[in-house]
């Protein structure tokens, strides 16, 4: 099967699963373009958004798009949304104007749905808990 320019083939013993092959290349490229667009447009903010909304802006289905993630960055499309919305917040506890939410407010303007997803992505980003995210990201006026 020939899609997007020919980056997406069976190979023949995966014909009878109809599992999906990309090129390693291909696939770089598409994670390229990818981060590209999320950091550009920031569609991660988007709270409960879905891996097909995203997949439509690269012409893929969100079956190619999962596979790709998973080959590329080892990750789901989910856990690729919340690892960018976990920097997003890193990035507002130093803002000003943000300077008296706490980190749940933070969180879900970042796009988590409950604090509890925020926790685990902070676990697996930083390997860290709210209370030591915050001591150890917000700048110190010295």
């Amino acid at each position: 099967m020939i899609c997007n320019s020919g980056v997406l083939e069976e190979n023949e013993e995966e014909q009878s699963s109809h599992h999906l092959y990309i090129d390693h290349s291909a696939a770089l490229e598409y994670v390229r373009l990818l981060d590209k667009i999320m950091q550009r447009e920031k569609f991660y903010l988007i709270q409960n958004l879905k891996i097909d909304e995203i997949s439509r802006h690269l012409m893929l289905t969100s079956k190619e798009l999962d596979y790709i993630l998973k080959k590329s960055k080892q990750c789901t499309f989910n856990q690729y949304l919340d690892d960018l919305r976990v920097l997003e917040v890193r990035e507002m506890i130093n803002i000003p104007e943000y300077e008296e939410c706490d980190l749940a407010c933070l969180a879900e303007a970042c796009g988590f749905s409950n604090f509890a997803d925020f926790e685990t992505a902070l676990c697996r980003v930083f390997n860290t808990n709210p209370q030591e995210f915050r001591e150890r990201f917000i700048e110190q006026d010295v």
